[in-house]
Order: C-alpha cells, then structure tokens, then sequence
C-alpha cells in the first residue's frame, strides 16, 4: 500500500507514522466501476493522475498509526487530502466503520503492520465529495412528467388517461 500510494505521487514517508485504510482489489473494481465507469488500471492513466492523488490521498490519515482499538465511535480523523472534510469513526457491535463524504467503508482486517504506519483493510474506496458527489434527484412538476423522463411510456400513458 505504501508502495501504491508512493507510486502514484502521494508523498507517504515509509518512517512517518500514519494510518492507511486500503481497499480490497474488489472494492476497487466495483467502486471506480459504478461511480465512473471506468477499471481500476484507467485509474492510472495520466489523465486520471488528480483523481487517483485525491482518491489515495483520502485513504491516509497522517496524524499517527492508529490501531482498531484506539479509534473511538464519533471520532473525526483528517485526511492527508488538503480542504477534504474529515472521516468519521462509527463503532458498532464490534465493527469499525469510517464514515466519508459520500460513502462508508468497513474494515475488513485491521491492524496491518506497514513500518511505521498502519493499514486496515476496507470494503469500499471513500471518495471526497469533489470526486464522489451524490446525485441529485432531478424535481419533476408532476408524476406523469417523472414517468416520461424515465421513459416510462406505458405508464405516463396510463396517467395520462386517468386524469
């Protein structure tokens, strides 16, 4: 993870004590899949080099190595992403979960001894609201007008004919 990180300009000192959360291989496909349609080796085209920095920067937390045991529920944790709101810690029956500005991620397996850092292994890529915005429902005058946005034809038929 390190290595990745470094790799792709994210400045992570191998002896500075942070705490890197670390999608699974799967997390990664299914998240850069839905959100931008694209495959994880996309991510490392040049064109994509300011989402990947943004993307990994939000997965470090340069304040120190924290352990699983040492995060308390409701705490927020900086990311090594400038401007980007904090995470959340959530501790629930046992679980940790940190909670993004678009999306949460569980850790899987925690405790991963990386020099002086730490990784926890998540289920999901936390995306910064910048590059993961939820989308916004488009407001619509009526039903009808919402059924023939999505195309719906036999339904806005329908109430059409009821009104």
């Amino acid at each position: 993870s390190l290595q990745r990180a470094q790799a792709a300009g994210v400045d992570v000192e191998p002896e500075q004590a942070w705490t890197i959360l670390a999608p699974t291989n799967y997390a990664f496909t299914q998240r850069l899949n839905k959100t931008f349609g694209i495959a994880p080796g996309d991510l490392l085209k040049p064109a994509n080099r300011p989402l990947l920095i943004q993307v990994l920067s939000y997965h470090v937390i340069p304040s120190a190595a924290v352990l699983k045991d040492q995060l308390k529920d409701c705490q927020a944790v900086p990311t090594a992403l400038p401007g980007a709101m904090p995470l959340t810690v959530r501790v629930r029956h046992g679980k940790i979960d940190f909670e993004g500005a678009t999306n949460d991620a569980r850790v899987e397996k925690a405790n991963i001894k990386a020099g002086a850092s730490v990784v926890h292994v998540v289920d999901d890529v936390l995306l910064p609201s910048a590059v993961g915005k939820k989308q916004e429902s488009p407001a619509f005058a009526s039903l009808g007008a919402a059924v023939k946005a999505a195309n719906l034809t036999i339904l806005a038929d329908a109430i059409e004919v009821s009104h």
